[in-house]
């Protein structure tokens, strides 16, 4: 036999020094493997649960969406829980709290019982309360399954005892936190713009929203002048005279109620066309280079003589004002800014102002309601506003008047979508209930004073989102939540005060959330009786569902969570959600304690497909972890722990 050949055929194991183990090299078998994951997990957590001397780790658990299959991001989230609760209990001689829960409610299970329910029959129309029970029927399945799937990572907690969002006990510690807004003042129905998604027919929270590079079609936009009498000493008043202002959103041109300049800028004219266009000084430049029919003129005036001027639309009898605008400047568009008071918060607040008509030109879904429109729209009624059918017919109109000065098709800019939907949001004046975080936020961010941040800027990403945040909206236009416990007279005033909203809530604790929706003509069970429940009607909003886990610290009792550990989008989310919803149970006489839920907040990354991409359900671009752990990873994924 040849040296080489030996070499070959020898072994080399005994030359190496490795651990000896009873556990063989191939992945046990079922029934065994069930037991091991059991004796290593379950029995463990019982075990130490009764070690009554030790100090208590309570690490609360962020509750996952109870829809779909897990991946890799849930494995990468519990498991990371996982050993920093068994280092706790080997290495610090900690008794362990840990309770998983589930997120229940919400548009993704709510959209997905709908679906599946038009599957059997596409015409039947269902009640409120069918909707929910066929919700409840699917979020239990969903957290049946998700169960499962998480025993198999052999977590050390009891997975039979979770806590659940749609548990009766939970919504009714959640209307408890719920009334410590009425009773301090916290809440208020005002009919403002909010962030709408079309396609779900609901408002959104700022947390529900996602920013992505969007392309829109903007227009320059000239209006005639109908009265300027300031200006009669400086320039000729004619037909020609005409002001001129940008937009990004032509579909809200319908609701135009002013046009905003600056009383502190200065404007001057471009001429040609046989017309002359009224602009910001500083942005002449850049408004003749889109048109070089135009010129600018050698004429001056203050924005502040612009103030009080009127204009129209070509075909309408109706004139709207000139007003000063504190957000007006000279860095874009025209130094003009189209006014819509339905359609965006600052345009709101000139609205209210001024006193200036504040209605929506759109509906629920998204499409044009003429009657909140100049006469002249009428043809735009029932078109998505926000799609290319209702943004080119209001063009078309415009330019059929001789009012368009410049279309960009190819706008680049950052817009909102609904992280659900995928979809594009608007902004549309709607009632809806706010909170006041204005009132809670400076305890708030005092109570992170005592927070341990793991990294440590997490405390400025959560200080950023609490400190520009002045309100919340909570209410939500669907039949899967907490209801909000409030009815409203039959001219639709609400009746919100703190005795009648504790009597409701009461009654719900009683007859449980899902008979607030049964149909009912007389409501006298839910008030008091002094109030006549033939006069009366309930609300059929919903909280937001942040409302819902932001209250899931109530869990804990009188504990402080050691840890709360989640991705790292949760300083925007459920790690605000929950801080503010803290804060606000410690209101007494509308005075609020510096009290967070936690003591340490721990953030990771995402898992990341092959194209660096985030792994997410509704991408789906995720990696079943079983299929991992049976051995079925593919090469060709890259897996990222970012």
């Amino acid at each position: 036999m040849s040296i080489r050949s030996s070499i070959r055929h020898k072994s080399y194991s005994s030359t190496l020094h490795l651990p000896k183990t009873r556990f063989g090299p191939k992945i046990p078998d079922s029934d065994n493997l069930n037991r091991l994951i059991k004796s290593s997990s379950d029995d463990v957590y019982q075990q130490q649960a009764q070690l009554l001397d030790r100090k208590k780790f309570v690490l609360h658990d962020g509750p996952p969406y109870a829809n779909g299959d897990l991946h890799m991001g849930h494995a990468l989230n519990k498991i990371l829980k996982d050993i920093i609760n068994r280092f706790e209990l080997i290495r610090n001689n900690r008794r362990i709290i840990y309770r998983p829960g589930w997120d229940c409610h919400g548009l993704p299970i709510e959209q997905k019982a709908l679906a599946e329910a038009r599957k059997e029959d596409e015409t039947r129309n269902l009640s409120s309360t069918e909707i929910r029970q066929l919700c409840r029927n699917l979020a239990e399945t969903m957290i049946d399954r998700q169960r499962q799937q998480f025993r198999q990572f052999a977590i050390m907690t009891d997975f039979s005892a979770p806590y659940i969002t749609m548990s009766r006990e939970y919504e009714a510690r959640q209307l408890q936190v719920f009334q410590k807004l009425v009773k301090n003042k916290l809440l208020s129905r005002q009919s403002k713009p909010v962030w709408w998604s079309c396609e779900s027919q609901t408002a959104l929270a700022e947390a529900e929203l996602e920013y992505r590079d969007h392309r829109s079609v903007a227009v320059y936009v000239k209006f005639p002048v109908k009265n300027a009498e300031y200006l009669k000493d400086k320039i000729k008043i004619g037909d020609d005279l005409k002001l001129l202002i940008w937009t990004s959103t032509p579909w809200t041109i319908p609701g135009n109620k002013a046009i905003c300049v600056h009383e502190g800028l200065l404007y001057t004219i471009l001429q040609g066309m046989g017309e002359r266009l009224i602009v910001a000084k500083d942005r002449a430049e850049e408004l003749l280079k889109l048109n070089s029919d135009y010129e600018e003129t050698d004429i001056l005036i203050s924005g502040k003589d612009l103030i009080g001027m009127s204009y129209f639309v070509p075909g309408s009898q109706d004139s709207f004002p000139v007003l000063h605008g504190s957000h007006v400047t000279a860095t874009a568009g025209s130094g003009l800014v189209h006014t819509a008071p339905a359609h965006g918060m600052e345009d709101y607040l000139i609205g209210r102002s001024n006193n200036l008509k504040i209605a929506s030109v759109v509906d629920g879904r998204g499409q044009f309601i003429t009657e909140n429109c100049p006469e002249q729209y009428a043809s735009v009624r029932g078109l998505a506003a926000n799609k290319p059918e209702g943004i080119w017919k209001v063009i078309g109109l415009l330019e059929q008047w001789g009012m368009i000065f410049h279309i960009d098709k190819k706008y680049q800019h950052s817009y909102p979508y609904d992280w659900r939907s995928k979809a594009p949001v608007i902004q549309r004046a709607t009632p809806q209930w706010f909170v006041n975080v204005e009132k809670v936020k400076q305890a708030a961010e005092d109570s992170l004073k005592n927070v341990t941040f793991v990294p440590e800027n997490g405390i400025n990403r959560l200080s950023s989102f609490i400190r520009n945040r002045n309100e919340w909206c909570i209410s939500r236009q669907r039949a899967w939540g907490v209801p909000l416990p409030i009815v409203y007279s039959q001219n639709g005033e609400a009746l919100d005060n703190p005795e009648v909203v504790e009597y409701i809530v009461k009654r719900i604790e009683e007859f449980g959330t899902d008979e607030w929706f049964a149909e009912e003509s007389n409501i006298q069970r839910w008030i008091p009786e002094k109030y006549d429940g033939n006069l009366y009607k309930k609300g059929t909003d919903t909280m937001d569902v942040w409302f819902d886990s932001g209250t899931s610290w109530t869990d804990l009792g009188n504990e402080i969570a050691d840890v709360y550990l989640e991705g790292s989008d949760q300083h925007r989310g459920w790690f605000q959600s929950s801080l503010l919803n803290k804060v606000i149970a410690s209101g007494k006489d509308e005075i609020f304690e510096p009290q967070a839920p936690f003591r340490k907040v721990i953030t990771h990354g995402f898992t990341l497909d092959g194209k660096n991409d985030k792994m997410s359900k509704s991408k789906g671009n995720v990696i079943v972890p079983s299929h991992v752990m049976n051995g079925g990873g593919k090469p060709m994924l890259s897996q990222n722990w970012c």
